[in-house]
């Protein structure tokens, strides 16, 4: 929180049950907390000092509103983060879903992500390409047109 992110990542490396821990009110992790205000650069030095057994726990963590780190890096269009975040678990882009019921994609295009939502777009897991649920909310069935659409995002819609 105060901005000494250096010290953070050495603490992320040294004691790794640290990486699971909610630190605020909101349950962020210190993922969370580094997407929200950090830089790109120092999401993916906190993701690369991630043990590879804890990866998938960590990364489906979820605060209160129900985002993952993924879900903030998509939405703060963070597309290196994105991308990182994907290859480590590919479902996440998918299957994860916050309290509205909008996956990282969607949280992408709301806030009009561009990098972020492409980046995504071409992490699919190759073996759901035909599955497009994760293109809708569930909470009331409005889908990347209508988001892109509403929020005048229409660079999206290439």
């Amino acid at each position: 929180m105060h901005g000494k992110w250096e010290e953070v990542i050495q603490l992320y490396k040294s004691y790794p049950k640290v990486q699971s821990k909610k630190l605020t009110h909101a349950k962020d992790t210190t993922l969370h907390v580094a997407i929200s205000i950090s830089n790109e650069n120092t999401v993916l030095e906190l993701l690369k000092a991630m043990e590879n057994e804890n990866i998938e726990s960590i990364l489906d963590m979820k605060n209160n509103s129900g985002s993952t780190p993924l879900h903030l890096a998509a939405a703060l269009n963070m597309p290196l983060a994105c991308r990182e975040m994907a290859q480590l678990v590919p479902n996440l882009v998918m299957t994860a879903r916050n309290k509205n019921g909008e996956t990282p994609l969607l949280a992408a295009v709301i806030q009009g992500s561009k990098k972020a939502f492409f980046e995504l777009e071409h992490s699919r897991p190759k073996n759901m390409e035909g599955d497009l649920t994760h293109c809708r909310r569930e909470k009331d069935g409005n889908n990347i047109l209508h988001f892109a659409i509403e929020g005048e995002h229409f660079d999206l819609l290439v």
